[in-house]
């Protein structure tokens, strides 16, 4: 199932909770969990839309963001410290600098990442190693020289890297 309007779009999955052993019986709930979502386009308050989506999901486990917004910057980098399960994460066409690849090295769960086209350079792909799972990098259109990307790929064997 898939909600989506100018600016904002999220993907959902079935889900199957069954709390704790209650007095007089096993409650099972089900229904809908939200795993992915995206941002983009001119709306302004973007940050207000992800605190809508959670308010109404609870259970909502992240997997996949996407943030299409050239607004976003590294100071906005700490909101997304809430996905502990962020697999995939597209942050192209945003301010993002080195300084915020920084603050992404605490997620080493990440698999996939794309920055292209943000104002990132040689030093984040030295901080990119934190990241173990890192399968696939899109760094096209950034400042990171031929040297430092070789340097990577060696490496990172296993790490498709689009430049």
């Amino acid at each position: 199932m898939r909600f989506e309007d100018a600016s904002a779009s999220a993907s959902y999955e079935p889900y199957h909770y069954s709390p704790p052993l209650q007095i007089g019986g096993l409650y099972e709930r089900g229904g809908l969990r939200m795993h992915r979502f995206s941002l983009s386009g001119e709306q302004p308050f973007w940050a207000d839309l992800v605190a809508n989506i959670f308010d109404d999901h609870p259970f909502a486990q992240i997997y996949e963001v996407t943030i299409l917004d050239q607004r976003f910057c590294d100071a906005d980098m700490p909101l997304l410290d809430e996905f502990a399960g962020l697999r995939v994460l597209c942050l192209s066409l945003t301010r993002v600098t080195d300084d915020g690849v920084w603050l992404l090295t605490k997620n080493n769960k990440l698999t996939k990442l794309e920055l292209s086209r943000t104002q990132i350079s040689d030093r984040s792909l030295l901080m990119l190693d934190k990241l173990p799972e890192l399968r696939e990098l899109d760094i096209g259109g950034t400042n990171i020289t031929k040297s430092a990307l070789e340097e990577f790929r060696k490496r990172h064997p296993d790490c498709l890297v689009f430049d």
